[in-house]
């Protein structure tokens, strides 16, 4: 049946015949509960009742379901109501709903998700999660609430559940920390691997997490993680583990360090005296299950060591160049150039051998934010890093109960993006851009924290950031500030552009980078390192990883 426009503008112009279509889209009906649930009896209302049904069927905006003989609202009817509800929340100023997930975004609200899930992890047909989910939208705009998250949407659709005697669904929905699907998911992926230690850790790290971004930081802090502004190195034990701790295997015991591992969230460096033999040590160590989360490396103090210890290649190492200055036997890695012992990721450990936390804070995203002024980037830096402060010192406090720690925690923070700012600001001066965050950093420093700028972002989190910007800005915005690259840069100079010079740029900026500053060595590792020993940047590591 083809309807003209004045046919539905006329059929649309009565209010019982707009709520006869709401009242159907949620629940087909036949014409004696039709006619209750809009308060009509059959002896006072009848005739009108039955001309109302006349227009909507004219309009084709609903039906008769030959199969079910109930009324129904047609396809049509569909699309004109979501129209309709369009424009109410358009003239009625309404705002999105904004939910906060611990998946690590910030976003709109979109029921489809919810169908989504009911069809996922409860197996709902179609129709009925559609329906489910509708009903959980009402509610949802109907609620005087701040923002939403995914654990009250859940509650909330659970409640549904109950109100409409689905409680097989429901139940696939119950929350251990995680929906009962993944956890079931879990289970399955660590058994097939044997992997008892990996299901305990995620287990509970899903939980913690979860914690950790809607409760323990406040809400402002949680956002910047969630929205990729910074990025917290495991925030599933951000409030127990430490990124880094260093053993003297001379001096502590394996037994010790396998002991304290499950609260080492990302590497553990092994320290070996000139001369010593730790090979048969290390593989006994990643061996265990119980260190796999963790990198391992070892903190060599020279080239003539590694050259002694037989299998050590095969590990991730980090050689002290400093003091050698003859031909290197590695043929490939990265180079490092910090004032002391470095881990493999190349940070900086402290005087007693932790790193408390790493971070990293989105470069490019301060810029795609402020259009490219550069005063308002900066502002925008600023209050990004206080944010990131708040809860170095929430980890500070939670690390010092658990690990009986005293003194203040050294973090380390990278910055991604920092080559694309710096050639769309600063004309590619990293000087520039480098003195301007150093300075940052130790403005915003409080008690119980010292930061350190490190010219190293992980792989992961330079790849979180530039998903998260490009489903923000759009592909193009972001790939104008890559240069066209499908990713931010993880150092601070784009290689493939920044050859000439090299050595000369990194005497001119390493100082500010007191952290580690990592340089891929394109040309051979030999060669650069003779350039840098002459221009005595300070400590030189060599990383193979």
């Amino acid at each position: 049946m083809e309807s003209s426009p004045e046919e539905i503008f006329e059929a649309l112009s009565s209010t019982v015949r707009l709520q006869i279509m709401k009242i159907l889209s949620r629940n087909p009906m036949n014409y004696s509960d039709l006619m209750k649930a809009l308060g009509m009896t059959r002896q006072r209302a009848a005739g009108r009742f039955a001309y109302h049904l006349k227009k909507l069927f004219s309009a084709d905006l609903i039906k008769v379901n030959e199969k079910t003989k109930l009324y129904e609202v047609t396809k049509k009817g569909q699309l004109v109501l979501s129209q309709i509800e369009m424009m109410r929340k358009v003239l009625e100023g309404s705002e999105m709903m904004i939910v906060r997930r611990t998946e690590s975004a910030v976003e709109s609200f979109d029921k489809n998700k919810i169908v989504n899930v009911l069809m996922t992890e409860a197996g709902m047909p179609g129709k009925l999660a559609s329906h489910v989910a509708g009903l959980a939208e009402e509610k949802l705009e109907g609620l005087k609430v701040e923002y939403l998250t995914g654990s009250l949407i859940r509650e909330l659709v659970n409640a549904l559940l109950i109100d409409m005697g689905l409680e097989k669904y429901r139940h696939k929905l119950t929350r251990l920390g995680m929906p009962l699907y993944d956890a079931e998911k879990l289970i399955s992926e660590t058994s097939q691997a044997s992997h008892i230690h990996g299901l305990i850790r995620s287990s509970a790290g899903s939980v913690l997490k979860e914690y950790l971004l809607l409760s323990a930081l406040p809400r402002n802090v949680g956002d910047l993680h969630l929205a990729g502004e910074i990025d917290l190195h495991s925030p599933e034990t951000w409030l127990y583990g430490l990124f880094a701790k260093s053993y003297n295997l001379e001096a502590d015991s394996l037994v010790k360090i396998v002991d304290e591992v499950c609260g080492i969230d990302g590497e553990v460096c092994l320290q070996v005296s000139a001369g010593g033999n730790i090979v048969h040590a290390l593989r006994e160590l990643s061996s265990v299950k119980s260190t796999y989360h963790a990198k391992i490396s070892v903190l060599v103090p020279d080239v003539k060591t590694y050259e002694k210890n037989k299998g050590l290649e095969a590990f991730n190492l980090v050689v002290d160049m400093s003091g050698d200055d003859g031909k290197v036997s590695i043929a490939d890695g990265l180079i490092d150039i910090a004032p002391g012992p470095v881990t493999s990721h190349g940070y900086l450990l402290s005087a007693e051998g932790l790193i408390h936390g790493v971070a990293s804070i989105n470069l490019g995203r301060a810029y795609l934010v402020s259009d490219g002024v550069e005063d308002r980037m900066w502002m925008g830096v600023r209050k990004t890093l206080e944010g990131l402060v708040v809860a170095f010192q929430k980890k500070h406090q939670y690390i010092a109960r658990y690990w009986g720690l005293k003194g203040p925690g050294l973090f380390i923070v990278s910055a991604c993006g920092f080559s694309e700012v710096s050639a769309k600001v600063y004309n590619g001066s990293a000087v520039d851009l480098a003195k301007h965050l150093a300075s940052l950093c130790g403005k915003v420093e409080r008690e119980g924290v010292e930061i350190l700028l490190a010219g190293n972002t992980s792989t992961k989190t330079a790849n979180r950031f530039y998903t998260l910007d490009t489903a923000t800005f759009g592909i193009k915005d972001v790939e104008a500030l890559t240069h066209g690259r499908k990713g931010y840069n993880t150092g601070i100079f784009d290689i493939k552009t920044e050859r000439k010079n090299l050595v000369e740029k990194v005497a001119e900026v390493h100082k500010y980078f007191r952290g580690g500053l990592v340089i891929r060595s394109e040309g051979g590792v030999s060669k650069l390192l003779n350039e840098l020993r002459e221009l005595s940047v300070g400590g030189i590591y060599l990383i193979k990883s």
